[in-house]
């Protein structure tokens, strides 16, 4: 049979499982096969077996033990370099044997040319004609150059003397026969970095500017990490924050007086409530009803250390005081804030009464400044709907609670909101059962929360 295919060698990527790996061409004898495993050469009947010999299509190749995941499996044909062929004077032409002959001759051709083709070969086009390299014995280490003459490679190493012009001072640190020697030629008095080990992280230091001083800041990689970690520097106009937070700290302020930032402190959430407003107060009147007070009004910011200072005042907005007995309407919250920064307003006073009228509640505070800025809760109506159905208005509550609670039938004074709440006092209420005050609102509230490096 003629042999009109040119592939000579198949190349698979084995998956850890399959033991059969196909190869597609011509083979007259196990033998005229070559198996590799990632370039190791692999023994017939040891690893693998041969079917489809004198297949014009090829056959298989079985492994004993299939080849690992990943490893690369390389097929290629490998006729020996002989002529076996005897022609007997007198006899019939042996047509089969003849053809075998010439199928071996082409395959032969195939095998040497899978061979050239991996070889290191000049350009078609190059004046080169016969190409030699120099014996490799006693060049360790060198490395191979086209020669003077171009026609030709040997081997030079990296630097040898008169071969490369340096100045005096390259002199000095290719000497250095250590690396110690060589930062101390280069005027490195210390590493810059250090590689990791058992015991401790790598870090990079990065040094101000040499006419600053000689601080640094220093790069530490963390003791332990559950997988890669990327940092990336942001383009040449933007800033690179190069703390993070660790601990979180919180300072509370029931009271007015200074904040004072932790010295590790990068960012802090500051949230304040204004002062609740007062209650109502009533006269001695039937079905009189005070109206609450409204709570304080809420704000919440983000600021950065540097916005925050050295310091910054914290005033705590002071409860609205309560509605006198004589039908005053209470008094209105103090506003609470820290610095200019961030503030919110107290909650105004509920009406008073001194009759048996409904009365309006007061409106709550709000915020201001803030990220987040809430108006507070308006406290409740006092309103009269008869001797046996009247209740005051409820002091209006914050995000805290606190507002006073509100009173249904007995004569009593207002309940007051609860300190440091912002919550407003609830009105008093009487049926012609005496003179109450309404309730005073509770004071008002600051907590920062800190975000520290450490």
């Amino acid at each position: 049979m003629t042999i009109s295919s040119t592939t000579y060698r198949n190349q698979y990527t084995a998956n850890g499982s399959n033991t059969v790996f196909a190869y597609t061409f011509k083979i007259f004898a196990e033998g005229d096969i070559a198996v590799l495993v990632d370039g190791v050469l692999k023994t017939i009947t040891t690893h693998y077996t041969v079917s489809g010999v004198g297949s014009g299509s090829g056959g298989n190749i079985t492994f004993l033990t299939a080849p690992s995941n990943g490893a690369v499996v390389t097929i290629r044909r490998n006729e020996p370099l002989t002529q076996e062929i005897d022609y007997v004077e007198n006899d019939d032409f042996p047509a089969v044997a003849h053809e075998e002959g010439l199928d071996r001759s082409v395959i032969r051709d195939q095998t040497l040319q899978e061979q050239i083709d991996r070889c290191v070969k000049v350009a078609d086009g190059s004046a080169v004609t016969a190409l030699t390299f120099a014996d490799p014995t006693g060049n360790a280490g060198y490395f191979l150059r086209v020669n003077a003459t171009e026609d030709g490679y040997d081997y030079q190493s990296v630097v040898s003397s008169g071969s490369l012009v340096v100045s005096p001072f390259i002199e000095t640190l290719l000497d250095d026969t250590t690396a110690a020697a060589a930062r101390t030629t280069l005027g490195v008095t210390s590493v810059p970095f250090t590689a990791a080990s058992s015991s401790t992280s790598a870090y990079l230091d990065l040094a101000e500017d040499t006419d600053n001083g000689t601080n640094r800041v220093r790069l530490i990689a963390p003791t332990s990490l559950a997988a890669d970690y990327t940092v990336t520097l942001p383009s040449a106009t933007g800033t690179l924050l190069t703390s993070a937070f660790n601990v979180v700290r919180r300072q509370v302020f029931t009271a007015t007086g200074t904040y004072t930032p932790h010295a590790n402190m990068l960012y802090c959430d500051i949230e304040v409530w204004g002062g609740g407003g007062g209650g109502g107060g009533v006269t001695n009147v039937g079905g009189a009803s005070g109206g609450g007070g409204g709570a304080g009004g809420y704000a919440r910011k983000v600021v950065s250390a540097a916005t925050i200072g050295a310091s910054q005042s914290v005033t705590i907005g002071a409860g609205g005081t309560a509605g006198a007995n004589t039908g005053g309407t209470g008094g209105t919250g103090g506003t609470t804030s820290v610095g200019t920064i961030v503030s919110a307003t107290g909650g105004s006073g509920g009406s008073g009464s001194t009759s048996g009228t409904t009365v309006s509640g007061g409106d709550g505070g709000l915020g201001s400044s803030g990220d987040i800025n809430v108006r507070g809760q308006a406290g409740g109506i006092g309103q009269d709907n008869g001797a046996t159905n009247r209740s005051t208005g409820f002091g209006g509550s914050t995000s805290l609670g606190g507002g006073g609670k509100g009173i249904a039938m007995p004569a009593s004074a207002g309940n007051a909101g609860t300190a440091n709440s912002g919550g407003g006092g609830s009105g008093a209420g009487t049926n012609s059962n005496g003179a109450f005050a309404g309730g005073a609102g509770g004071s008002g509230y600051v907590v920062i929360t800190e975000f520290c490096s450490a």
